[in-house]
């Protein structure tokens, strides 16, 4: 396995383990950070009791409704994942790529591309999908709050399909930790936010259960 190229500043950090560690940084994200899906979205589990209530598991009835639409009651005891998208969106960031190429009579041609990040360090480091970046000659981000940022290239790991990318900012910026992939469990709601093919609107969110774990697709 081909080792990660990185900068030195940032591989002396306690936080490179992530990219030596492919495996415990592809789980979680994801995974989704896939992270990850050609969108690149980030996945955030309840794994913590106080960042999505459980739902209740609703009684089931033998007296037979006829395939009837589930009852008010039972709707309501779903999940509201509101308060946890608010909490999590302002570290999510969209990505936006310019690659040079040549069209089919040999002139250059400037190609464009998007894909999603998340803020992993209040100083801007940014972690997202290698393939997002691979072929970039300019990088730019745009946060949560429409700023739009030069960015650069600080470390890939194209095993993986996970790249490291940095910006230059002045403040503290909202960040994500992983979580430990080991405290996931089969049955566990999660929440996927990301810049699904570059839609404007700001970040699409969609919601699930952790279906299986230790298969490989």
């Amino acid at each position: 396995m081909n080792s990660p190229r990185v900068s030195k500043e940032f591989a002396q950090t306690d936080r490179w383990w992530h990219l030596r560690s492919p495996i415990k940084f592809a789980a979680p994200a994801l995974v989704a950070l896939t992270l990850v899906t050609a969108a690149c979205g980030f996945v955030a589990t309840d794994s913590d009791p106080t960042a999505t209530p459980q739902p209740s598991p609703t009684p089931v009835s033998d007296s037979g409704n006829g395939g009837l639409p589930p009852s008010p009651a039972a709707i309501s005891q779903l999940p509201s994942l509101r308060d946890l998208v608010e909490r999590v969106g302002p570290a999510v960031v969209a990505i936006d790529t310019s690659t040079i190429g040549v069209d089919f009579f040999l002139r250059r041609v400037e190609q464009r591309g998007s894909g999603s990040g998340v803020i992993v360090r209040s100083d801007g480091y940014i972690v997202t999908n290698d393939h997002v970046i691979s072929d970039a000659s300019s990088l730019r981000v745009v946060l949560s709050d429409g700023r739009v940022l030069d960015a650069t290239t600080v470390g890939r790991y194209p095993d993986s399909d996970i790249a490291v990318v940095k910006i230059d900012v002045d403040e503290e910026l909202p960040v994500l930790k992983f979580a430990n992939s080991d405290d996931v469990r089969v049955g566990d709601w999660v929440l996927a936010i990301g810049n699904a093919l570059g839609l404007e609107g700001g970040p699409t969110v969609t919601a699930g259960i952790v279906s299986a774990r230790g298969r490989t697709l």
